[in-house]
């Protein structure tokens, strides 16, 4: 678990940081970066380091955007896919269940089974 990995938690540290430094961000701050390492750090101290970085390098080569400390525990959670959306699950909900692919089915049932918590 990172929390007892001081190496892990410079990695991840790290990480954060240039995620804050190049990722685009609304309303981003420089004085918010403490805040914003503390708050990923409490979020993902019960996973393993390699499970954090290999979460965060593939959330870096999908999206653009900076992320939510949720968004890696999802990534984490699902095995390095993406968080899910309520959206992409609300349009395979309208799509007729005859033509739905194997993969839409099973994305909507692990939508629901994480929703389930």
């Amino acid at each position: 678990m990172m929390r007892n990995d001081e190496h892990g938690k410079k990695r991840v540290g790290e990480a954060v940081t240039l995620f804050f430094d190049a990722l685009a961000g609304y309303g981003k701050q420089p004085a918010q970066m403490e805040a914003v390492t503390k708050l990923f750090m409490f979020a993902l101290s019960d996973y393993p380091t390699e499970k954090i970085i290999s979460a965060m390098a593939f959330y870096v080569r999908n999206y653009s955007n900076f992320p939510a400390p949720a968004d890696i525990v999802q990534i984490i959670e699902r095995g390095n896919k993406p968080p899910f959306d309520r959206a992409v699950y609300a349009n395979l909900s309208k799509k007729d269940p005859a033509i739905r692919t194997s993969d839409e089915w099973a994305y909507m049932r692990d939508y629901e089974n994480f929703q389930k918590g």
